[in-house]
């Protein structure tokens, strides 16, 4: 038996050793990326979702050395919407990643984050030898993030590269999206915009990279384009894409010459799109007034009211003193909209102080102008009456009366805005003369005293105000308590965007840089029942009083949005609300429940920014102030608007109802927002 025992023990032990000696079968290697389509059903998907919203790099980290590229993946977009730069030191790694998608993914949160530390490692995994189509396409990627990152060196390396074909498109829209990322930081080279200019101009190259190059030249701030003029004045005139003629007409208008205005002029009566009219009578703002207002009283009549309130700002802007009658006359106009309306008085108000003698006059219009405002049934047509009562400085204690008496949000806010932009006006000096002095200790007062209402609206347009560096406000009210003590009485995070204006005035009264205001800390997680029945292509429908707007939102690519957008539609809460700022050619906003863009409600979501593009007309995205503060508000483009890029969530897009959208008008109710899944 013990024998037995003995043999046993020996066969066990042999047996363990034979094992230990066979080599251990290597773990699977996993290759390819699940598909989008509803992966935030995942468990692990939540996880890093979650982390995401958090903000919590330390806990994202490991996921970018996870064995499934799919979670190498999605921690590495997470980086994208968080932009920390203690991320790049771990997600340089994965630019020589074997999966594609995870190195796609590296390469545009590194560009996300903005720093120049990414730059070596961006520019290390650049291969300029392969034609490859994925490489084509990382190469693409870091070419647009190295824009975002990139030092002057790279800068004058990217605009000399002159090999790319107009076949290459890829590479083209890295170099084109590269430059302007450069234009927006204001880096940019002679060479660059040449290059620009060159292929703005080439009909054979892709639309998108034409388009892309026109908004770099019509973006970049204090390029000259002078010497382009024989190149970018005849591609205006003979362009077949109104999203590029569009773009062009900005670029004409920074062009100092005759030719330029003549050409904008010329191509206005010939034009059929109001989009691309719109941008001339902008364009014709730095041009010669006599000339150009001929077009511009054309269309104060436009069946376009987009046009027509473009043609009312063009008076208020670059209106002269000698037509200020004229403006007023034609108030009387029963065929005009009241927001035209509202523009002429004001631009009859701005301009008929600089003339001699019309005490009288002055008295009489602003007379007018106030019963306008006593009468009109609309909080929005009472805020343009009050605006343009604005534009007379002595005024300015109406206002205030206005501000402290309305119980509308909208007209408040207005109010406070009419005071603010009173004490940044040329003419102010002009307008008081000897009483300056007194005006402006007057309105100190009447701007600290007004953060006594706790009014969201009116305490961020006046903590705005109280930066004028023309003012002498700071003399006038040396102590700043009065901000420490507003600032205590904020509803957060709901009123963050207050907080923000009121903290960098406080920086202002001490004299120091403008601090970096922290984000509001994690308050709303993602309710991800709501996206369980739900499809790639669940749509949203708008009901105004003049039609709908369908939406396909996108959950795949912001699911945390697409929840709270669906959520606050099921719940009714759009009911009523209004689209309180429209900007022609660039956005219709609404979903504010104040009515006058500073309101949210008692909790933040946070910006989702992955690799998608505001390349087109129709694009839905989230208002903000600043990342990670989103709430309610929403906003639908009205053409291309690639400044947008990487910093407002883009969340879906206009299915059909596109031209209503960019024709709503300040006050437009929704009446509904329902959900088809």
């Amino acid at each position: 038996m013990v024998d037995l025992k003995i043999r046993l023990s020996f066969f066990i032990v042999s047996l363990l050793i034979l094992v230990s000696c066979i080599p251990e079968m290597p773990e699977e290697v996993i290759l390819r990326v699940r598909p989008q389509s509803k992966l935030w059903t995942n468990s692990i998907f939540k996880k890093i979702y979650h982390f995401q919203d958090k903000l919590l790099t330390d806990s994202l980290i490991p996921y970018l050395r996870d064995g499934d590229p799919t979670w190498r993946v999605q921690a590495a977009k997470a980086f994208s919407s968080i932009k920390d730069v203690k991320a790049i030191e771990f997600l340089c790694p994965l630019l020589k990643d074997t999966v594609m998608e995870v190195r796609f993914a590296a390469a545009y949160s590194l560009g996300q984050i903005g720093d120049n530390a990414a730059e070596g490692c961006l520019v290390d995994a650049f291969d300029p030898s392969s034609n490859k189509g994925e490489i084509l396409k990382l190469n693409g990627i870091i070419l647009e993030a190295l824009g975002k990152c990139g030092s002057e060196r790279i800068m004058k390396y990217l605009s000399s590269i002159s090999t790319y074909l107009p076949g290459d498109t890829v590479l083209l829209m890295g170099q084109v999206l590269g430059l302007y990322r450069f234009g927006m930081r204001s880096m940019y080279s002679d060479e660059g915009t040449k290059r620009m200019v060159s292929m703005t101009i080439n009909n054979q190259y892709p639309q998108e990279v034409r388009l892309m190059s026109a908004h770099y030249l019509a973006k970049t701030r204090n390029l000259v384009l002078d010497t382009f003029k024989n190149d970018l004045i005849p591609q205006f005139q003979r362009e077949k894409s109104a999203e590029i003629r569009m773009v062009l007409a900005t670029i004409l208008g920074r062009i100092n010459n005759i030719d330029a205005e003549n050409a904008l002029i010329g191509g206005f009566n010939l034009e059929n799109d109001s989009r691309v009219k719109i941008n001339i009578l902008r364009a014709l703002k730095s041009k010669n007034y006599e000339f150009s207002r001929v077009v511009a009283y054309k269309s104060l009549k436009a069946s376009d009211q987009s046009l027509s309130r473009e043609a009312g700002s063009f008076f208020l802007e670059k209106g002269v003193a000698k037509e200020a009658k004229t403006y007023w006359k034609l108030t009387a106009d029963s065929l005009l909209t009241w927001p035209v309306r509202a523009l002429l008085y004001a631009a009859a108000n701005r301009h008929l102080y600089q003339r001699d003698s019309v005490s009288k006059d002055k008295y009489k219009l602003n007379s007018e102008i106030k019963n306008q405002y006593i009468k009109a049934e609309s909080a929005e047509a009472k805020a343009a009456y009050l605006k343009a009562l604005g534009e007379h400085g002595w005024n300015y204690r109406y206002i205030n009366q206005q501000m402290w008496e309305a119980k509308n949000f909208v007209v408040k806010t207005a109010a406070a805005e009419s005071l603010a932009s009173l004490c940044s006006a040329m003419n102010f000096d002009k307008q008081f003369k000897k009483n300056r002095k007194y005006v402006e200790k007057d309105l100190a007062i009447m701007l600290k005293n007004a953060f006594l209402m706790n009014d969201a609206g009116v305490s961020a347009v006046i903590a705005g105000a109280l930066r004028n560096e023309e003012r002498n406000f700071r003399n006038i009210l040396p102590e700043s308590s009065f901000l420490d003590s507003a600032l205590l009485k904020l509803d957060l995070p709901e009123e963050q965007e207050t907080k923000q204006e009121i903290e960098m005035t406080k920086a202002f009264w001490k004299g120091i840089s403008a601090p970096n205001i922290e984000k509001p800390v994690f308050n709303h997680p993602i309710n991800w029942r709501i996206l369980a029945n739900v499809t790639q292509q669940v749509e949203a429908t708008i009901t105004l009083k003049r039609g709908t707007i369908v939406l396909v939102l996108f959950p795949d690519i912001a699911p945390g949005t697409v929840a709270n957008f669906i959520a606050l539609s099921r719940s009714g809460f759009f009911k009523g609300k209004n689209f309180h700022r429209i900007v022609p050619n660039f956005v219709s906003q609404g979903g504010c429940p104040r009515g006058d863009g500073y309101g949210s409600l008692s909790y933040s979501i946070r910006s989702e920014l992955p690799q998608i593009y505001y390349d087109r007309p129709g694009c839905v995205g989230m208002a903000s102030a600043g990342n990670h503060t989103e709430g309610t508000q929403f906003f639908i483009t009205h053409s291309a608007t690639p400044h947008l890029d990487g910093n407002y969530t883009l969340f879906g897009e206009v299915k059909s109802g596109l031209s209503l959208a960019s024709q709503i008008t300040p006050g437009d109710k929704i009446l509904n927002i329902s959900i088809r899944e």
